[in-house]
């Protein structure tokens, strides 16, 4: 499973259980998955099958390809499904890569399963195929967590170029590489198979780079790391292959750290001049949905057949002044007096123009470092302008309250949420503002409901200076130069 702050294994997956269902008869399956599982109390894994959106610009989630269940018993179950091209596909709560015409059998154990954690297993018995997370404990995501560890504690510009150097990430992505080729012996070792580990490996080192770079860092050192990006994007893009569409979302997190560095539309738009078509076109809609352009400035330039539909949904959504749906606003969170409010009550009772939400557990280290630095000064209890609120999405409401006791919260500001309440408003934000689901995160809103940063850094991180003057999206900016 992956780390508890990275991906929601616990909490995502499950907000999109699909039933088992069959499709036409004439259609035809192309690849064959068998699942084995060790006891009959794993069967929860095979609940639910969904297949992974690369594009960040929406829901994480899609219905997965035409498949149908071959069979199924309380400890084995057999898929064929029919791919069009290589995807990524969510079976239980992992993710994992597969191409059209393979079969992957896999036995899979639970080894331990409460409310706040899973750890479990996985042996691949044959199969060209390896799966995104595995856990922080093993090799793989030791690997990525030292990666993640280490930019956050990077103190001068000669360190952090030092590290970002395109030679020393050359050498963090063939290391991770070979990491996964020993993890996962049944990988192939063909041309075609490395050259899709190696942009598994440079997707997986840039993300963790740029999770801990635009969350864990603050911004006036954010400056020392402006000239090694502009590097990691140069060799992003000459290494890319674009037949593989999850690596489009590499360039997700560049996006944001330039947005975090208060670039306006054009600075941004030259900062991607030497990457393909494609990416330009990501980038006009990702500046699109953040208001940093409006309709007539990406109107007729986005040409990318998948882009089409994104872009008709955000042009939608800047129309509907990107504001919370009642969904949100009806979802009922409890108080440290278990009295009951809506998000929308919170927000309307909001003294503030700005509400800064702060998804976070218990269960999640990062959440509890995070919340352990916020309270170190507390910059935002007394604000006039922005109201810090935590959300906290649990099982156990002792340690909730042991949290709030042991950091001092301002209790009027934590609400807790439990069970299926909490799964549905996560599958509402993601599908809102496209929120993977990982914790913590962060979101800024105007009291109105406007969503003015869908991925607003951490709480301890963040000034009222990068507030815009008026909730609502910052003002277009022309393309032209």
């Amino acid at each position: 499973m992956g780390r508890l702050h990275k991906y929601t294994s616990l909490t995502l997956i499950f907000l999109f259980i699909s039933n088992w269902c069959s499709y036409a008869q004439d259609t035809t399956y192309n690849t064959t998955i068998v699942v084995n599982l060790k006891k009959s109390s794993d069967k929860f894994f095979v609940n639910s099958f969904n297949q992974f959106i690369p594009y960040g610009l929406g829901a994480p989630l899609d219905t997965p390809p035409p498949y149908k269940v071959i069979s199924s018993t309380p400890l084995k179950t057999h898929l064929k499904v029919n791919l069009a091209t290589t995807s990524e596909l969510i079976l239980g709560f992992q993710y994992f890569y597969i191409s059209p015409g393979d079969s992957l059998n896999f036995d899979y154990e639970t080894l331990l399963r409460t409310p706040e954690e899973v750890i479990d297993t996985i042996t691949v018995n044959h199969g060209n195929v390896s799966f995104r997370e595995v856990g922080y404990k093993k090799p793989p995501g030791k690997f990525k967590w030292s990666i993640f560890d280490t930019i956050r504690n990077l103190e001068d510009s000669s360190s952090i170029n030092e590290y970002l150097s395109i030679e020393n990430v050359t050498h963090l992505i063939e290391q991770y590489t070979e990491i996964l080729f020993k993890y996962w012996p049944n990988l192939n070792k063909d041309r075609e198979t490395r050259e899709a580990i190696k942009q598994f490996s440079l997707n997986g080192v840039y993300d963790e780079i740029f999770f801990s770079l635009n969350g864990y860092v603050s911004s006036s050192k954010k400056e020392y790391f402006q000239k090694p990006v502009v590097e990691m994007l140069k060799y992003a893009s000459e290494n890319d292959n674009l037949q593989y569409s999850t690596n489009w979302i590499r360039y997700l997190p560049i996006y944001k750290f330039f947005r975090s560095r208060d670039l306006n539309a054009s600075e941004i738009i030259s900062q991607f001049e030497n990457c393909d078509q494609v990416i330009k076109q990501y980038i006009l809609l990702n500046l699109l949905r953040d208001g940093l352009l409006d309709e007539s400035q990406v109107l007729n330039k986005i040409t990318y057949a998948p882009y089409k539909e994104f872009e008709e949904k955000i042009i939608q959504e800047v129309k509907r002044n990107v504001k919370l749906p009642e969904a949100i606003y009806n979802t009922e969170v409890f108080d440290v007096y278990d009295s009951k409010h809506t998000l929308g009550e919170i927000f309307e009772n909001s003294t503030q123009p700005y509400l800064f939400l702060d998804f976070c557990g218990t269960w999640c280290k990062p959440c509890m470092e995070a919340i352990a630095k916020y309270s170190e000064n507390k910059h935002l209890d007394n604000s006039k302008k922005v109201k810090p609120i935590w959300i906290f999405f649990e099982n156990d409401k002792s340690k909730w309250i042991n949290i709030l006791i042991k950091y001092q919260l301002k209790k009027e500001n934590c609400f807790i949420i439990t069970g299926n309440p909490s799964r549905e408003l996560i599958k509402e934000f993601s599908i809102h503002t496209g929120w993977k689901g990982e914790f913590p995160h962060y979101f800024l809103f105007g009291k109105d409901g406007k969503t003015i940063n869908a991925d607003a850094g951490s709480l301890s991180k963040f000034s009222e200076s990068s507030l815009p003057k008026e909730p609502g999206p910052p003002s277009p900016t022309s393309l032209d130069k």
